[in-house]
Order: structure tokens, then sequence, then C-alpha cells
């Protein structure tokens, strides 16, 4: 593997729903989170993204999902496939889930309100 990944940030938008079955609300990531209202954040939030796979993919390839510094703990989900579990930062290896099309999802509770949210990204590792 190479030792510089290529980064994809997975900025925005991103639908925050703070409650099972409440209206999602757009965000962009990184966020300070001080800027939604407080008694929104006590509870369950989930965080859902598409996103296309990288281009130009060869065998041998690594791709990490990184969650870096989120304000929270919990679980990530790609394509309904559970990644495991979080809190705060953690890596995970999407090389055989990645789709063409993907659906991921961020499932956690106690947000730290008045922290700005790290961000998450795919490291791309050129074999």
């Amino acid at each position: 593997m190479s030792d510089a990944p290529h980064s994809i940030r997975l900025n925005g938008p991103w639908q925050v729903c703070f409650a099972p079955g409440a209206q999602p609300t757009r965000v962009n990531l990184p966020r300070d989170w001080s800027t939604l209202s407080t008694t929104t954040c006590d509870g369950a939030l989930t965080l859902t993204r598409f996103f296309n796979a990288p281009t130009g993919l060869v065998p041998g390839d690594q791709v990490m999902l990184v969650l870096d510094a989120l304000p929270f703990s919990g679980n990530v989900t790609l394509n309904g496939a559970v990644l495991g579990d979080f809190s705060g930062s953690r890596q995970f290896s999407i090389v055989d889930q990645i789709e063409l099309r993907n659906q991921l999802e961020i499932s956690g509770s106690s947000l730290a309100t008045g922290q700005p949210a790290g961000e998450v990204r795919l490291e791309i590792f050129a074999s």
C-alpha cells in the first residue's frame, strides 16, 4: 500500500434526524453543533449520506472510511451492512462493501453540543 492516501471528504449534504420518524434536517460536516437547538440533541440521531464509489479503483487498492472527531458515539452502516461501533473517531475498511451508489448511516446518541464535529472521509491507498 502507498503511504499517502488520496482523501475524499464527505462534507455534505448530510441528512440528520434527531428521532425515529422525525423530519430530516440538512447539514454539512464539519459543523458546529451549537447552531442546532440543544433540545433536539439530547437523544438519538442518525446522519445519512449518499455517495458514489471512487473511480479508478484497481484490485489491491484499500478504501478506508474515516470518522474523525465526531462529538458522539454510536454505530456505522454502509449499504445496510453494519461496519461497527465508534466513539468520536474510528476507521473502517470498506473495500469489500463499496458499491457504485452507497448509503452511509452514522447513528448515535449523547451529542456533545457546542463542540465542532470533525469530518467523515474516504482514504484510498493505492496498491
